[in-house]
């Protein structure tokens, strides 16, 4: 038998298995696929520059087609061909080119979106600039946005229910970080083919409570918005509650808006919830994107049928000795970090040396991501490592051949761009503290040889921090082991008790008659 909630009310067709929040990808699309462009009177009037006259400007990619334009900036589709994948190019507006301010917003944006890291937001590949072009290469996707499923009018309270808590979601990992969108509107909340939500466009969010300048697109700006008052992440709650009365009812609200029970007849629970996140004082709103989630999807579960009636449990063993439940809580957590603490006693423990290296490229190179990923990767080659074998003299140290000690090395090193930042952390890890300092700090002296040996102008190795002798072990994991065991010993103390139960009522029979 299928359940009701895996089939489309619309359409009548079965959801996929994996259909994110039972959104049907193809009513979705349906609704709202015609085009990606809405005209508004935030738009802005001069034509955006056709992909061929931008084309020379990033040889890396073939740019296809513009997609739209904003305040912000033009969004083309491209692909990379290196790496022969679709993205999506925001070039800066340009008639703001010139504008510094503005220039420096966007690359805010990129820096702000390049924090972020969520299944929910749209992904920043790369950004910079070329022959004063301000840009951001950032996920494709490939599908429509909110303003799309609203051309026709409102959109059904099931499926707006639906598409708010993932937006939710990644409004809480983004305020988790200090970071307020400032922007939330339907053009910014996008549905690719499969039904997920992802929210577009941080160009004007700031750190909480250091940003206050006036931004965001007005029908959506919260009050404090409005004006040079702090403003905090109840402000995009705020812009949510309206995207969220505008797909229920096809309308913005006005100060004195019509409920949308009165104007649609929904669930009349939904008016409390959307007056709450339209408050204008931001202290009467919902005060975390998580309690608004909680809210919606309280609202939209479907209701719960009571339980059936169960009878009365028969008087026997496991009446008699219920309490040996309790007590095998504490023995079963007791017993776990026993175990756990024998485990990581005899685990042999591992150290790990750290190196942190810096490429530096001639003046006027810009070519970041595939200098840094061949350097990442030259770091730990087969050839690499042969030379660092044979200057520690690794084969008679470890008693091993060559291609031994090299297929060791491997296991043991790892390199990496340090996060935000075009530094290389190269890690050794193993049991011997010595060997791992020597080894970190040996492959940048013999990079750096090599660099030395090619012609003038190549990448330069210069090494900010070299690896000293660790003190204490990163493996085992003693906190974490030990709190998995007690985690594990909780877990199975029912299993226990079951196990002791029939033994205890062996022992102790039970003599009523």
């Amino acid at each position: 038998m299928i359940d009701s909630q895996s089939i489309c009310p619309d359409c009548g067709i079965e959801l996929p298995s994996d259909s994110p929040q039972h959104l049907c990808p193809s009513c979705l699309l349906k609704q709202a696929f015609v085009s990606h462009t809405v005209e508004s009177k935030y738009s802005p009037i001069s034509p955006p520059p056709s992909p061929e006259e931008i084309a020379d400007k990033f040889p890396q990619f073939e740019i296809t087609e513009c997609l739209g334009r904003g305040g912000m900036g033009v969004v083309y589709k491209a692909r990379q061909k290196s790496l022969n994948r679709w993205v999506a190019i925001k070039v800066l507006a340009p008639e703001r080119v010139d504008d510094e301010k503005f220039a420096e917003r966007f690359a805010r944006e990129a820096q702000t979106l390049a924090q972020l890291n969520h299944s929910n937001i749209v992904t920043v590949h790369d950004y910079g600039e070329t022959d004063g072009l301000y840009y951001i290469v950032m996920e494709f996707v490939d599908g429509v946005n909110v303003r799309d499923l609203l051309r026709d009018g409102k959109i059904e309270p099931t499926q707006a229910l639906s598409i708010v808590p993932p937006i939710c979601e990644a409004l809480q990992y983004a305020h988790d970080k200090g970071i307020v969108h400032r922007d939330i509107k339907p053009e910014n909340l996008l549905i690719d083919r499969d039904g997920r939500v992802k929210i577009a466009d941080f160009g004007i969010a700031s750190i909480i409570g250091t940003c206050s300048e006036v931004s965001g697109t007005p029908p959506y700006m919260a009050p404090e918005q409005g004006t040079h008052a702090k403003v905090d992440h109840r402000a995009d709650i705020y812009a949510l509650g309206v995207v969220l009365y505008e797909m229920l009812t096809g309308e913005r609200p006005n100060r004195d808006f019509t409920t949308p029970f009165q104007k649609c007849g929904t669930d009349v629970r939904i008016d409390e919830m959307v007056n709450r996140a339209l408050e204008r004082e931001p202290d009467r709103r919902y005060q975390s994107a998580t309690e608004f989630r909680t809210v919606v999807e309280t609202i939209a579960a479907p209701a719960i049928s009571p339980p059936p009636n169960v009878s009365q449990p028969k008087r026997g063993m496991f009446r008699r000795f219920w309490w040996m439940f309790l007590v095998m809580i504490p023995v079963g957590v007791l017993f776990g970090i026993g175990a756990g603490s024998i485990y990581a006693y005899v685990t042999p423990k591992k150290y790990e040396s750290n190196t942190i290296i810096e490429i530096k490229r001639p003046p006027g190179d810009f070519t970041s991501s595939v200098s840094l990923s061949t350097s990442i990767a030259a770091l730990s080659a087969r050839e690499t490592l042969s030379d660092v074998s044979s200057s520690l003299d690794l084969e008679q140290r470890w008693k091993l051949n060559e291609d031994q000690v090299i297929n060791r090395l491997e296991s043991m090193i790892v390199a990496s761009q340090r996060r935000g930042t075009d530094l290389i952390e190269l890690k050794v890890r193993g049991s011997n503290r010595v060997d791992n300092m020597e080894i970190a700090n040996r492959i940048p002296m013999i990079m750096q040889a090599r660099m030395s040996e090619l012609p003038d102008g190549k990448m330069e190795f210069v090494v900010h921090e070299e690896a000293t002798i660790p003190e204490n072990p990163f493996s085992p994991n003693i906190p974490l082991i030990l709190t998995t065991a007690a985690v594990l010993g909780f877990t199975l103390s029912p299993l226990a008790a079951l196990v002791t139960i029939p033994l205890q009522n062996r022992i102790f029979p039970d003599r009523k008659k």
